[in-house]
């Protein structure tokens, strides 16, 4: 559940359900889902309600900031968050779709982390979620070329995350990886999408304990457990370091009691499981954080 290295960067993808971060009867089980977690980066789903100020204010009552650090913020479309221990440069709706792009400031890197936070429609609606993911990756395309409102520099780190709501056509998960459009016509031509030629990589996160991989989970529903959120990278200057979906319940009580977690948690929390992936950056430089804040000041 920890990372494995304290320079990790650790980023999070959460659909709360409906607002839930501001649910009062909710509210504690999130708290020990998040500081048992503790990520420096968090994509949020589902918060319609609220400013992302009011998140970042909210994070802050569950996870307080240092002296030298904050949480930052930005919101895209209706509901899509990315709150930051680091630097949000820019921002911008993908527009057409209502999810957001983010440029992020990351420690002691050479280029900054380009962040995309989605929501595309759920359910029967295959023809919609594959234009938000062609207009995404389009998006990415543009970016890549030093085009659009984030304008990227060489080599940047790519990250896709958010509930995806990949129940449908499976050429939805495929551009997303390969950057195969599937309305070429509205959204251009296919693109390696990756900075290295190849296609980007799925994080695959399991669930600690058990042998499977889902991200989705309402005991009352008629539908079984599914994988409906993704953290998708670039491998090429990206190294996954640790993925998993935090279900609770199949946590053994030694770890429930390390993390001050209760086996029902994740379930109270929202029918989505916090997705977890810790990275370690290829291109780190020698120069510290602070020196690069210092000098900018």
């Amino acid at each position: 559940i920890q990372k494995s290295h304290e320079s990790n960067l650790r980023i999070i993808s959460y659909n709360v359900l409906s607002n839930g971060l501001f649910d009062q009867a909710r509210l504690p089980a999130f708290t020990r889902l998040l500081q048992a977690t503790q990520p420096d980066i968090i994509g949020f789903q589902e918060i319609y309600n609220y400013t992302s100020e009011q998140v970042a204010n909210q994070l802050e009552s569950i996870l307080p900031s240092s002296t030298d650090q904050e949480w930052y913020h930005a919101k895209a479309g209706p509901d899509c968050h990315a709150i930051s221990r680091y630097p949000i440069l820019e921002s911008a709706e993908i527009q057409g779709s209502g999810n957001g792009a983010f440029l992020i400031d990351i420690p002691d890197n050479e280029t900054d982390l380009f962040l995309i936070v989605a929501h595309p429609p759920c359910c029967a609606n295959d023809a919609e979620r594959q234009i938000e993911i062609d207009l995404m990756m389009e998006f990415l395309r543009e970016a890549k070329a030093g085009n659009g409102p984030i304008p990227l520099e060489a080599n940047s780190p790519i990250v896709i995350i958010g509930d995806m709501n990949l129940v449908g056509f499976n050429q939805q998960l495929e551009t997303m990886l390969t950057g195969n459009i599937f309305y070429e016509s509205s959204y251009g031509p296919d693109f390696n999408p990756d900075w290295d030629g190849n296609s980007l990589l799925d994080s695959k996160p399991y669930v600690p304990s058990l042998p499977l991989s889902y991200t989705w989970y309402n005991e009352g529903s008629s539908f079984s457990p599914g994988k409906l959120d993704y953290i998708i990278y670039s491998g090429s200057n990206l190294i996954l370091q640790n993925s998993y979906s935090l279900f609770t319940p199949s946590l053994p009580q030694d770890s429930l009691t390390t993390y001050n977690l209760l086996a029902n948690d994740a379930v109270v929390a929202s029918d989505h499981l916090p997705v977890v992936a810790d990275f370690e950056l290829k291109n780190l430089t020698a120069v510290s954080y602070t020196h690069l804040r210092a000098h900018e000041t």
